[in-house]
């Protein structure tokens, strides 16, 4: 295991996949080493997730929501969007599993809005807490969007071999952008939408 406590991310590549857990504490404060241990001696499940991209390479700071043109690599290796551990990562002594993504429309116009339900069960052993994540993906726009964008996210507590519903609603404003105006807009066109690794596709409608 190895423990890391600090104020910014530093390059553990070299030794990243050499270890069997890793454990990101920032900077605990007094009471810090008594989190730590509970976690370290399985009395407390971690169930934390990265709030930001953590960089393989220095100076590689590509943000989560980065342009498709940013995934692209221009420097051997180092550059372009290849990060340590992703945002939103995050392990736990239990493990998850994500099934039945279901959209309530396959088309619909910006002013409806559009439920989303995905199921997740504790197929482990321990009793742990998981972030249910939703990704939001304009596939095609007048203004080069992002690859993925947070738009919603639920965190639940799970008993082993326990199975929970979350249900997610989007509308309109979920669907904007910055246009070349400077204003925010909404323009028809397919987008998808990712939990866990589980993904679909709808049409908005003009």
């Amino acid at each position: 295991m190895l423990f890391r406590s600090e104020n910014r991310p530093r390059i553990i590549r070299e030794i990243a996949d050499e270890v069997q857990g890793i454990l990101m504490a920032y900077l605990p404060g007094d009471e810090g080493g008594r989190a730590i241990a509970s976690v370290l001696y399985g009395d407390e499940n971690p169930s934390g997730k990265l709030p930001f991209t953590y960089p393989r390479f220095t100076g590689s700071l590509i943000p989560y929501d980065h342009k498709y043109s940013e995934k692209l690599d221009k420097n051997f290796g180092e550059n372009g969007y290849n990060p340590q551990f992703s945002f939103g990562f995050g392990m736990s002594y239990t493990t998850f599993q994500f099934s039945d993504l279901t959209l309530s429309r396959d088309s619909l116009s910006a002013d409806e809005n559009l439920i989303v339900t995905v199921k997740i069960k504790n197929t482990g052993k321990k009793q742990g807490k998981e972030v249910v994540q939703l990704y939001l993906s304009d596939l095609v726009a007048s203004i080069t969007p992002s690859v993925r964008k947070l738009k919603r996210f639920q965190k639940i507590d799970l008993k082993p071999d326990e199975m929970k519903e979350i249900r997610f609603i989007l509308s309109k404003k979920d669907y904007e952008f910055l246009g070349s105006n400077n204003k925010r807009i909404v323009e028809p066109g397919e987008f998808e939408i990712v939990i866990g690794n589980l993904s679909k596709k709808f049409k908005l409608l003009k």
